[in-house]
């Protein structure tokens, strides 16, 4: 209210949000964030009412194969949709200036940077990526690429310079891995394909919105 002595806008402190991160790197983006038991798969399927038939409902027969793989990676995009858009970034880039002491602010640098470890942790350890992880990594990939392309006219300039660092360092990571032997050939092709798109993207040309 007015002639109050506290500060409407007070950012969370760094310490809150650094947990919080943390929180959902381990829950929803780590390599054990999702272990299934497979004889725990085996038994999972549609549910019966939920499948349709061809009797009169104008529904075919659909398989009875539940897609683990799709639910959860429609949790994990929303998520990390909401991370690295523009409104989260230019939130945190300006809560420097709030700060009494901008030098414990928490920075975009560490989201963007604690999100391509954990995302990509097998390309940096030289490991095999399983189906799930691939996913994700096809999802986070395709945000990098799309903001060094063709970044949306609210992006803002230190979010794209941060997207470009990081693309350049998880290319060299990617180079990294498939010089390792004992790649499997599912894993060798993503890391293959992963790379070419970084370094394709990192050369394009800049396109503005709207032209």
């Amino acid at each position: 209210s007015a002639g109050s002595p506290r500060s409407p806008l007070t950012p969370v402190p760094a310490g809150q949000q650094r947990a919080a991160l943390k929180l959902l790197e381990q829950g929803l983006f780590a390599a054990d964030s999702f272990r299934f038991r497979p004889e725990f798969m085996r038994r999972v399927v549609r549910d019966e009412l939920e499948r349709g038939d061809a009797h009169g409902t104008g529904v075919g027969p659909q398989s009875s194969d539940y897609s683990l793989s799709t639910e959860i990676l429609a949790v994990q995009r929303g998520v990390l949709g909401h991370l690295m858009g523009d409104d989260v970034a230019v939130r945190i880039l300006e809560s420097e200036l709030k700060l009494d002491d901008p030098r414990s602010a928490f920075r975009l640098s560490e989201l963007y940077d604690t999100l391509t470890a954990s995302i990509w942790s097998e390309a940096r350890a030289g490991r095999d990526s399983p189906v799930l992880r691939r996913n994700l990594q096809r999802e986070h990939l395709a945000r990098i690429s799309n903001s060094l392309i063709k970044p949306s006219p609210k992006s803002p300039a230190d979010a794209r310079g941060l997207m470009r660092e990081n693309a350049r360092s998880l290319a060299a990571q990617l180079r990294g891995a498939l010089a390792k032997p004992g790649l499997g050939k599912e894993t060798r092709a993503h890391y293959a394909e992963a790379l070419n798109t970084l370094e394709e993207a990192l050369k394009a040309p800049l396109q503005r919105a709207g032209v």
